[in-house]
């Protein structure tokens, strides 16, 4: 397994992201590597503490991209970035996983540019993965495309469902595809969403896939209830949808935390944990970063503001992606429906 992780342009310091490598590597095998892709001043700084480990490869970045670059303006003027370079790593196939937590346009643009889609998928979506009561919902796109067609649309579908049904499906049960949207009602939403709307429900009509079902138009606070295990929409709204849903779970969660610490003498131990579990189940950094779908290399990408935690949990879904192979998986299932249609 090798994975492949940039240090450069996030929000958060390489010397607070290198905690996370540390603690990554106790779980990796022997023959495991690990690609670090930074600048040499940052290289000089880190590379000490790891007195040489065999599973650290350090690769020197001439350049990075910062969050306030410009995308294409970036990729085009900057082609040693950190984003470059292990975009060709999965290109050559040298790295099985590349993750990064800087410029999502910069980093999206590049893929597609230089690893190119699936033959039948115009446009890749970010997959990212929120918890809800009956289990956990794969929310695309929430980030790649500001806005979609209803070909799109379809395309998220199918990803979405294929994703869901090798990532997490232990059975064959029925999978939920929801589209997002202010009510339930067909007729609900811009021109764009009835549009989607329509496309869906043909999709799933005409060439359905195994075990998934088109539910309709959902609302947000059904996603939350579980009646979906694939929400579909744009990235414009998925984004916020996203980020909204983080936000108050970030709030509750530090609320928790306060009664934990306000209430340690007076409540039994019990129910202290049952708070504590709760506070965990919130905490965003206990989840995976999202995941680019429907190009030729498994990307994925954390937030630019992940800490060392957050970083972590990214990376240890990010070795299970490898070494189950689940992006091969996922590109021969979706060239295998659309050969059947």
């Amino acid at each position: 397994m090798k994975l492949c992780v940039d240090l450069m342009g996030s929000e958060t310091t390489p010397s607070c992201l290198i905690e996370a490598i540390t603690c990554l590597l106790p779980i990796l095998e022997d023959t495991d590597q690990v690609f670090l892709l930074a600048t040499n001043e940052v290289i000089a700084e880190l590379k000490p503490q790891f007195q040489a480990n065999p599973s650290l490869e350090w690769l020197v970045a001439d350049q990075f991209i910062a969050m306030s670059e410009l995308p294409l303006q970036a990729i085009r003027q900057k082609p040693q970035s950190s984003t470059a370079l292990g975009i060709s790593l999965l290109k050559e196939q040298k790295a099985d996983v590349f993750v990064s937590m800087g410029n999502t346009g910069a980093l999206i643009a590049q893929s597609v540019i230089d690893l190119r889609c699936f033959s039948k998928i115009h446009r890749p979506a970010l997959i990212a993965t929120i918890p809800s009561k009956s289990g956990p919902v794969v929310v695309l796109d929430v980030g790649a495309q500001a806005v979609a067609k209803p070909e799109h649309y379809q395309q998220f579908a199918v990803l979405g469902a294929i994703y869901y049904q090798l990532r997490y499906a232990k059975d064959s049960s029925d999978i939920s595809v929801g589209l997002l949207n202010m009510g339930t009602e067909e007729e609900k939403g811009t021109k764009e969403v009835v549009e989607a709307y329509e496309a869906l429900a043909d999709l799933f009509l005409e060439q359905p896939l195994k075990n998934v079902q088109f539910k309709g138009n959902v609302e947000g606070t059904q996603v939350f209830e579980g009646e979906v295990q694939v929400l579909v929409t744009n990235g414009f709204t998925g984004n916020v949808f996203l980020k909204t849903a983080e936000g108050v779970g970030s709030f509750l969660s530090k609320r928790l935390k306060k009664l934990i610490n306000e209430e340690q003498d007076t409540c039994s131990e019990r129910f202290l944990q049952k708070i504590k579990n709760m506070t965990k189940a919130l905490d965003q950094a206990e989840y995976p970063g999202a995941i680019l779908c429907g190009v030729n290399g498994m990307v994925m990408k954390c937030h630019g503001s992940s800490d060392s935690k957050a970083l972590y949990s990214g990376l240890k879904e990010a070795v299970f992606l490898a070494k189950t192979n689940l992006h091969a998986k996922i590109q021969e299932a979706v060239e295998e429906f659309y050969r059947s249609k």
